[in-house]
């Protein structure tokens, strides 16, 4: 006679420990790179490429029905790509020092919900926000033929992507009495 359902969807990529490195390319501090004989160029590279889905659906039916339903997706990974500090490096060619995140999120919830009575909810929120960071340390010395340090997220050389954060939430459903709310965020 009475349905009363919910679900929920919760995906985490990534932690709120700035310290953790989900993704790290380095040379160590205090390395000795071409010290006797220069090398050609020195790349560090750190990349990361997520795509994260959560779909929730619920449906719920009788004279009284009533649903509620949450989808969650936080992509949040710390990407760095650095050369630590007091490192001596001689090089020829180019020290490039780079990292990029590729990331797509997509969160959607569907609720049906019908009955004399009915009400429902969906929620839904996306969050792609990660920590990107090309260093070099302190007191290092480099002689090269030129230094590139890039970092970047959702970037396909110099052009953006479409890649990103989106939530979808639909609450749907009928009755003599209906009530219906929904809401989807999404942060980049």
């Amino acid at each position: 006679i009475v349905a009363i359902g919910a679900s929920f969807s919760d995906v985490t990529i990534g932690d709120d420990d700035d310290n953790t490195k989900e993704v790290l390319a380095t040379i160590g501090a205090n390395s000795q790179i071409g010290q006797i004989d220069a090398v050609g160029a020195v790349t560090v590279h750190a990349d990361s490429t997520i795509n994260a889905e959560s779909e929730t659906f619920a449906v719920a039916g009788g004279i009284g029905a009533f649903n509620f339903n949450f989808a969650f997706v936080d992509v949040q990974p710390n990407v760095e790509a650095s050369i630590g500090g007091g490192a001596n490096i001689k090089a020829t060619g180019l020290i490039t020092v780079e990292a990029w995140t590729l990331h797509d999120a997509t969160g959607d919830v569907f609720a049906l919900t019908v009955g004399l009575a009915a009400g429902g909810t969906s929620f839904a929120t996306v969050n792609v926000v990660p920590t990107v960071a090309a260093l070099i340390g302190g007191n290092s010395t480099i002689q090269a033929g030129g230094i590139v340090m890039l970092s970047s997220h959702n970037y396909d050389g110099e052009t953006a992507t479409d890649r990103g954060a989106n939530a979808f939430a639909e609450a749907s459903g009928g009755g003599l009495l209906s009530l219906r709310s929904c809401a989807a965020i999404s942060g980049r």
